[in-house]
């Protein structure tokens, strides 16, 4: 996977970033949870980065969308959410 993150202006990301190979979308909250959010597109990343507000864009656009895996980096558990069931599952 070859994903750069860039540091973004918000009260709850500090970090995000995508990689065009796997569709992945990273984000890094302030409060240290790292989630990467599986079969994105690009189109949604390039929007979210171009939002007002990208709390509101994630909320109403991503989160409960898409499968994504959590890394919670201060407790050092993982956890695996669910998204919406694919026909390809």
């Amino acid at each position: 996977m070859d994903l750069t993150l860039e540091t973004v202006e918000s009260d709850a990301s500090h970090a995000i970033g995508y990689d065009d190979e796997t569709s992945v979308l990273e984000i890094i909250f302030n409060s240290g949870a790292i989630y990467q959010y599986r079969n994105v597109p690009r189109q949604v990343f390039k929007e979210l980065m171009r939002a007002e507000s990208k709390g509101n864009f994630f909320q109403n656009n991503i989160r409960g969308e898409f499968e994504f895996w959590q890394w919670d980096a201060p407790m050092a558990k993982f956890i695996r959410g669910e998204g919406p069931a694919t026909n390809d599952e």
